[in-house]
């Protein structure tokens, strides 16, 4: 790559300006999440409401309640982690020209540092 710049006689200014430009695109094609953060919350506060519900309509005891509510918990939780196993898996794939653009301004970072 060095030797192509020098070829086509890029000085230090422009190769700033094209890393520059690369981390831009780079920014501007970053994807975006596929499972918020939030999620879990998402699903914890219905849960709790209902929890609450039925620990103080329902004829059963306290124990049975929070063996539902924590079964269903840890369901819900394993379900989120496996979305979010799927969703690296799946940028992985798909965010190739992110990476690529990164990793091109990397290499002219250090062409320009060396």
């Amino acid at each position: 790559m060095k030797t192509y710049l020098d070829d086509n006689n890029l000085d230090n200014k422009k190769i700033k300006m094209l890393i520059e430009l690369l981390n831009k695109k780079s920014e501007k094609n970053q994807p975006a999440g596929l499972v918020g953060a939030g999620l879990l919350l998402a699903i914890f506060v219905p849960l709790w409401t209902q929890f609450l519900s039925w620990l103080f309509k329902s004829p059963g005891t306290f124990e049975q309640a929070l063996y539902l509510f924590l079964s269903i918990l840890i369901i819900l939780q394993m379900i989120v982690m496996i979305l979010r196993m799927i969703q690296v898996m799946v940028i992985d794939i798909v965010d190739k020209e992110h990476e690529t653009l990164k990793s091109i301004a990397w290499m002219l970072e250090e062409i320009l540092i060396t």
